[in-house]
C-alpha cells in the first residue's frame, strides 16, 4: 500500500538532485507474475482517492470523498479521511480482477475484493522439491491481496491474512497502523497492529511500537490514547518493544503472524505493556477456551481459507486429499499445522502431520488432540520444531540490513554473498573463480577455522 508520506519524503530527499514529483509511478506486482502487474503510465500522473476511514477499514464499499493526482504535495486529510494511492492499470498481456469470498467477480467500482491475476507473465505454478509442479488454477492466481478499482485503476489496501475480525466485521490492520503512525508522527515501519490471541478465544487488538531509549513511553501512550478517537477500531493493548525487534521478511514486509507468536511465547523483549481498555475478568479463575471448543470447525475454516488462496473454488469436503485435491505441498502443510496451533492451541507433531492425507484425517487428528491433557497438546509440535531449528540454525530468519554490491550487512556483520553465482552458472567462469578466491580468503577464513 503506497502512502503519500513515503512519496513526500522520497521526493524531498532527491529534489536537490533534479528528481521531480511527476517521476513517481506507483505499481503493483508479485513474484508469481514476474514481476509487475499494474503500473502508472509514463505520461500519466499518479492518482489518489480520499475516503472515509471507516469505509477503508471495513474493506467493503469505499466511500469516496475526493480524487485527484498528487503531482503536487497534498493538503492534510480531514479528521475522518484517509487516502489511498493508485497503483495504475494492468500491463499488456495481463488481466486483473476482483472476487468476493464466493469467488464471484466484482464488477462495481469502489468495492473491495481479493485481487486475481492471469496472463502471459504469470507463472504456471510452484515447483515442489518433493514432486511435480504445483499448478496455479486456470481460473487465475489468487494473490491474497485486497483492493478496489476506481475509474479503471487499481488501489491496494490490505493483505487477507492480516485482517482483524470483530463482531463479524472485517478491519484493516494496515490502515490502523498507518493512521496510528501518522497521529504519532512516527515511521509506519515501527508500528504493527494485530489480533493478539494472547488468551485462547479472547484476542486483544494490540498495537506494538518499536522504541529506543530516547523515547518517552508515557508521552507515546498518551498519544495513542488521543488517537483512539479517530480510529475505526479501538485498540485494547499497547506494547513497547526495542526498535528493530519487529521481524520482517527478506523483502522488508512485517511478519504479523510471527509477531503474534513471539508475543505469546515471550520470545520478544517487551519494555512495557499498557492495557488501553480493561481486561475482561476470568470466570471463577477459569478461562473459557471458545476456540478449542470449536477446534474442528476452526480447522475446517483454516483449510477452506488456505484452499481458496491456492485457487480451489469447489466446496471443501472431508474426502479431499490435501496434496492432490487442494494443492498443499510440504510447505503449505507446515503453514497449515502452524496456523491450526496458533488458532486452537493444538500442536500437530511431525509424525502426525506426515500421516495426514485427507481433510478427514486432519479433522480426526484435531479431535484426538483435544482429548489429550492440556500439557501434551503442543509437545514437539511442528511449530515447536520450527522454533527449535530456528534457534539451532539462526541464519534461518536472518534479515539483510544493508547491501553494497555483493557485501551484505547481517546482524551487525559484513559478509560477502556468493550464493547467486551458482544458480547463474557464473561459478564455472575462470575469471569469476579468479576474482572470488581473494574475497573468500579476506572475508571468510579469518572468521572460521576451516573453509
Amino acid at each position: 500500500m503506497v502512502g503519500s508520506p513515503s512519496v513526500d519524503r522520497f521526493v524531498d530527499r532527491f529534489a536537490s538532485y533534479g528528481f521531480g514529483r511527476e517521476a513517481i509511478k506507483p505499481g503493483y506486482g508479485l513474484a508469481e507474475a514476474t514481476l509487475t502487474v499494474t503500473l502508472t503510465g509514463a505520461g500519466e500522473p499518479a492518482h489518489y482517492v480520499r475516503s472515509r476511514i471507516s469505509s477503508v477499514a471495513s474493506l467493503a464499499t469505499i466511500e469516496v470523498c475526493e480524487t485527484g493526482s498528487f503531482d503536487a504535495p497534498l493538503p492534510p486529510c480531514g479528521p475522518d479521511e484517509t487516502e489511498v494511492i493508485s497503483v495504475g492499470s494492468a500491463l499488456r498481456g495481463l488481466d486483473v480482477w476482483l472476487v468476493d469470498e464466493q469467488d464471484q467477480v466484482i464488477e462495481e467500482d469502489d468495492v473491495c475484493g481479493e485481487i486475481k491475476v492471469a496472463g502471459t507473465s504469470v507463472s504456471p505454478g510452484y515447483w515442489r522439491s518433493d514432486g511435480p509442479l504445483d499448478a496455479i488454477a486456470p481460473s487465475g492466481l489468487r494473490t491474497g491481496d485486497i483492493g478496489f478499482f476506481h475509474k479503471g485503476e487499481l488501489y491496494v489496501v490490505e493483505r487477507m491474512k492480516n485482517i482483524i475480525i470483530r463482531h463479524g466485521e472485517n478491519y484493516s490492520a494496515l490502515l490502523l497502523e498507518h493512521e496510528l503512525a501518522d497521529a504519532l508522527d512516527r515511521p509506519r515501519s515501527e508500528i504493527v497492529v494485530i489480533d493478539s490471541d494472547v488468551r485462547p478465544g479472547v484476542g486483544r487488538v494490540t498495537a506494538i511500537l518499536g522504541v529506543d531509549q530516547k523515547d518517552d513511553l508515557a508521552t507515546l501512550t498518551a498519544g495513542v490514547r488521543d488517537a483512539q478517537d479517530h480510529l475505526p477500531l479501538a485498540l485494547e493493548d499497547l506494547v513497547f518493544v526495542p526498535r528493530g525487534a519487529l521481524p520482517r521478511t527478506t523483502s522488508g514486509k512485517k511478519q504479523h503472524a510471527r509477531i503474534r507468536s513471539m508475543l505469546s511465547d515471550g520470545s520478544i523483549t517487551i519494555f512495557d505493556r499498557v492495557p488501553l481498555t480493561p481486561m475482561p475478568p476470568a470466570l471463577g479463575d477459569v478461562v473459557i477456551d471458545l476456540v478449542a471448543i470449536d477446534a474442528v470447525g476452526t480447522t475446517r475454516d483454516i483449510v477452506t481459507r488456505m484452499a481458496r488462496r491456492h485457487g480451489v473454488t469447489a466446496e471443501i469436503i472431508d474426502s479431499m486429499h490435501l496434496a492432490h485435491d487442494l494443492g498443499f505441498d510440504s510447505l503449505a502443510r507446515l503453514e497449515l499445522a502452524a496456523t491450526i496451533e496458533e488458532k486452537t492451541a493444538l500442536g500437530i507433531t511431525e509424525d502426525r502431520l506426515g500421516a495426514i492425507q485427507t481433510v478427514a484425517d486432519l479433522l480426526r487428528t484435531v479431535e484426538e488432540l483435544q482429548r489429550l491433557p492440556a500439557r501434551e497438546r503442543t509437545q514437539m509440535s511442528v511449530t515447536t520444531l520450527i522454533a527449535h531449528l530456528t534457534d539451532q540454525i539462526p541464519q534461518t530468519n536472518l534479515v539483510v540490513e544493508r547491501q553494497e554490491g555483493r557485501r551484505l550487512l547481517i546482524g551487525g556483520r559484513w559478509i560477502t554473498d556468493f550464493g547467486s553465482l551458482n544458480y547463474l552458472g557464473l561459478d564455472l567462469n575462470p575469471e569469476v573463480i579468479a576474482s572470488v578466491q581473494p574475497a573468500i580468503v579476506q572475508t571468510w577464513l579469518p572468521q572460521t577455522s576451516r573453509p
